[in-house]
């Protein structure tokens, strides 16, 4: 687990008991001046993301140093006038980067923008290119005041597989595994998008009117909302007026997901239009899973624990982070039931 203030890593024991600590701040070869992400490679290697330096740095569980691999910049990238993502490291050692967003001229109205996702070695040498395929919804730029987010619009989710990773585009209940060699397979589930009432959309924009608007201790705001956000201030500081985003027509289909070590896709449900309306409608996530095999056979429904933000998921347990009542964040592992 990566501490963000400490600028270090803890390891535990699976009975929950720490087993060791290490890092230190600073710039300088394995020294962490900023904690984004964390991920464990295949070889007993641990990758630390740190942003602000465009690097990751790569230790062995035991803290010890091993080299360090620069972010990709932008001339790796065949086109894309912006970086709407960042790596994911693979199991064996390789990295893909993504989605890079095309370049577009389009006028005002709302449009699907590509994005394209790269593969890296080990080292932070391009590979080549992976998969293209929608990565968001954009208006136009007539709009430019609320950086053209159209909001409950589906944007790309990806997550890592052994092999590559799995693609899902939430217009739909579909999801692609891509590997080096192309596409791999496809899964579907026969489940239909739900209509943005007009009570919602109107909701969500006297909500966003009316700000400001604060974030609940251990929840991240949306890309959008952040985006709108930016927006707001800019246009503010500059003493310009207001505008409102375009809201989409439809929910997205899903929420995020993960894959479990059994590659196990577990698809976080989107809230309903009833649950936005009597809440936050910026609050989309729900504590509801549906589980499907990478062969596409529907496994069952999961409820996880109210309040607790799952970051991984393996055969038997499930992990996330819960905020008391002091803002304090705790990890928490929680068994996974299984029924008959």
């Amino acid at each position: 687990m990566g501490d963000l203030q400490a600028r270090e890593v803890l390891v535990f024991r699976p009975d929950g008991a720490l087993d060791q600590r290490w890092g230190r701040p600073g710039d300088g070869p394995g020294e962490i001046r900023s904690l984004d992400d964390l991920a464990v490679l295949h070889d007993g290697l641990v990758a630390l993301t740190n942003a602000a330096a465009h690097r990751h740095e790569i230790y062995r569980l035991d803290g010890t140093y091993v080299r360090t691999v620069r972010a990709p910049t932008r001339e790796h990238f065949s086109f894309g006038s912006a970086i709407d993502g960042s790596g994911t490291w693979l199991a064996d050692g390789s990295m893909v980067f993504g989605p890079v967003l095309e370049r577009t001229d389009a006028g005002p109205g709302p449009r699907i923008v590509h994005g394209e996702w790269y593969t890296f070695d080990g080292d932070g040498g391009l590979q080549g290119s992976l998969v293209r395929r929608p990565a968001v919804v954009r208006d136009g730029p007539a709009e430019r005041s609320n950086e053209g987010v159209v909001y409950y619009a589906p944007r790309a989710q990806v997550a890592a597989s052994r092999l590559g990773i799995w693609y899902a585009w939430p217009a739909r209940w579909e999801f692609h595994h891509v590997t080096r060699e192309g596409l791999d397979r496809v899964v579907r589930l026969e489940r239909s998008r739900e209509p943005v009432s007009g009570a919602l959309r109107a909701r969500f924009h006297q909500w966003l009117a009316d700000g400001p608007f604060g974030v609940t201790p251990g929840e991240s705001p949306s890309v959008d909302l952040v985006q709108i956000m930016r927006g707001r201030a800019q246009r503010e500081v500059r003493g310009l007026p207001l505008t409102l985003p375009l809201v989409s027509d439809s929910l997205p289909a899903h929420g995020p997901f993960l894959v479990s070590p059994d590659g196990h896709l577990w698809i976080q449900e989107h809230a309903t239009g009833s649950e936005l309306m009597s809440g936050r409608p910026d609050r989309t996530s729900t504590n509801r899973w549906t589980v499907v095999s990478p062969e596409g056979r529907w496994l069952g429904t999961v409820q996880t624990p109210a309040g607790l933000r799952v970051e991984d998921i393996d055969d038997e347990v499930v992990a996330g982070v819960w905020v008391d009542e002091l803002e304090v964040e705790h990890v928490r592992l929680h068994r996974l039931v299984k029924s008959n």
